[in-house]
């Protein structure tokens, strides 16, 4: 990683990734003054109608990369599926990534991402390394039931998984064997929550208010903040101790489990995170800003709830009832569609932020924009 430097103004900001955390974040660092230049494998990457330039290319196209590397400044991801190989192919070129490459490797690994969460200091569910048939009905046996088998590396909002829940569930669980995989204990848990935390080219971190979350079929379905929601000191120096130990800069989130008062670690993603999306509405700064300042070397900003506010994800298959109950909807809510070609199944399409003072006037509009999106 190359040593700190403030961007200017006038300066780009590559991305690479075209989908909604690119199109946020490239709108944040637009209205910051900054050019941006986007590289995605889509023609049709929804983040394109925003940037100043486009790269169509795969995220291991290296003539892609080198023209990203030429353009840019400064250069940023949006999720953690780019190859770790590409980043330091331009870290090679001589191009400024603060983020570097670090928590891109880390995350694409579970193993490893348990050990790192380990070694900073998280609380951590019991957990295997998994390679064979044997290695899974050995585990299984040391651990007990119910646990979940989850592939190592890929795998998002429910994919590359398997609950065993019985016995039973070994044949099934062991077609994930093909590559290599990691058993978890399942865990009772009291609520699920997410720490989307930022931490500056220049050393000073900040954590958003903490927002529970709910999920349906794996995906995340809501996330709701209370204006009076504490950044958990349980977790404070353990985040210090994380993006020390593997120099991290940048925005990384942290997904947590609340079991008996206490905070366990489930897996981290470095990146701007559905979870946060909460903060473009309900909060003095939005993840995405925060992200842009914390690696173009400005201040961060000590970020806050400025009221109770409710995330409520879009799918696919939500736009036709969307369109039909825009009016009502729209009346209390505000509605982020992010422009996707096509409204395919249990894609995310867009989301929903509401905010209100009243926590009970809030959860009544929540109940509603769930009954609506659903065909009322």
């Amino acid at each position: 990683m190359t040593l700190y430097k403030k961007l200017g103004l006038d300066s780009t900001i590559g991305i690479i990734g075209g989908g909604q955390l690119g199109k946020m974040l490239a709108v944040a660092a637009n209205t910051m003054g900054y050019k941006t230049i986007i590289l995605d494998p889509s023609d049709k990457a929804c983040a394109r109608v925003v940037c100043d330039e486009f790269i169509c290319g795969a995220f291991d196209d290296e003539a892609a990369l080198k023209k990203l590397a030429e353009k840019a400044d400064l250069i940023t991801y949006e999720f953690e599926n780019i190859p770790a190989s590409s980043i330091k192919l331009l870290e090679d070129e001589g191009a400024y990534i603060p983020q570097g490459f670090h928590a891109l490797a880390i995350s694409q690994d579970r193993l490893r991402e348990k050990k790192a969460l380990e070694k900073a200091g998280f609380k951590l569910a019991d957990y295997r390394k998994v390679d064979t048939r044997q290695d899974l009905e050995k585990a299984v046996e040391e651990m007990g039931l119910p646990c979940i088998l989850k592939t190592r590396s890929g795998g998002y909002d429910g994919k590359g998984q398997v609950s065993i829940d019985s016995l039973e569930d070994l044949d099934q669980a062991s077609k994930l064997l093909e590559v290599a995989c990691i058993l978890e204990k399942k865990l009772k848990f009291d609520k699920e929550v997410s720490a989307v935390c930022v931490k500056s080219v220049k050393g000073d971190l900040d954590i958003l208010p903490i927002g529970i979350n709910e999920h349906r079929n794996g995906i995340l379905h809501i996330s709701l903040v209370s204006h009076e929601s504490k950044k958990i000191e349980e977790i404070e120096k353990a985040v210090e101790n994380f993006f020390e130990e593997f120099q991290i800069t940048g925005i990384l989130t942290i997904e947590l489990f609340i079991v008996d008062g206490h905070l366990v670690a489930n897996e981290i993603a470095p990146r701007p995170h559905n979870s946060g999306h909460w903060s473009l509405d309900g909060a003095n700064v939005s993840q995405f800003e925060q992200a842009i300042r914390a690696i173009t070397g400005l201040e961060l900003i000590k970020s806050k709830a400025l009221a109770n506010t409710a995330m409520i994800n879009l799918l696919g298959q939500h736009y036709e009832y969307l369109e039909k109950y825009i009016d009502d909807l729209g009346s209390f809510s505000k509605i982020h569609l992010y422009g996707k070609d096509g409204n395919i199944y249990n894609r995310k399409i867009g989301h929903i932020n509401i905010v209100d003072d009243d926590m009970e006037s809030l959860e009544e509009k929540v109940n509603l924009v769930d009954k609506l999106i659903n065909n009322g």
